[in-house]
């Protein structure tokens, strides 16, 4: 089962393609996730991370408040995790975030430090996040 700990999307989930012209993706802010239309996409993460099957239920929950918490921070385009689809083990994160200042501010909150203990002691490999800084990213096909 995956599960994903984001808003409500506006986009089309069908496997059709898009007409014409039109992008096969969305951004966030496209998505028009409440009080984030418009913000530029300046820094983007990719994270993944296998947990212990045991510990499984109580880091989907977590994610799924730093999810929450995450998207109400100023500056946040979009924070979900995902589960993989093949491995239930392992969790990824995505991320968009209009600044490095406002990437920063997230991760001096006392929540993303709790989170950060809570992952230390669930992992059952080391974790890899990566940081891309996007201030040129465009659709994809378009």
């Amino acid at each position: 089962m995956s599960f994903a700990a984001v808003a409500p999307r506006q986009r089309d989930r069908s496997c059709r393609p898009p007409p014409l012209g039109q992008p096969w993706f969305i951004t966030a802010s496209e998505a028009g996730n409440p009080g984030r239309k418009g913000i530029p996409m300046a820094v983007v993460i990719h994270g993944r991370m296998t947990i212990r099957p045991e510990m499984l239920e109580e880091t989907r929950s977590a994610a799924i408040q730093m999810g929450e918490a995450g998207r109400a921070n100023p500056g946040c385009n979009e924070y979900l995790f995902t589960q993989d689809l093949v491995d239930p083990a392992v969790l990824i994160l995505a991320e968009e975030r209009a600044s490095a200042e406002a990437l920063q501010a997230h991760l001096a909150t006392p929540r993303f430090a709790a989170f950060a203990e809570l992952i230390a002691r669930v992992i059952a490999a080391e974790p890899d996040f990566r940081r891309f800084d996007a201030q040129d990213a465009r659709p994809l096909f378009g």
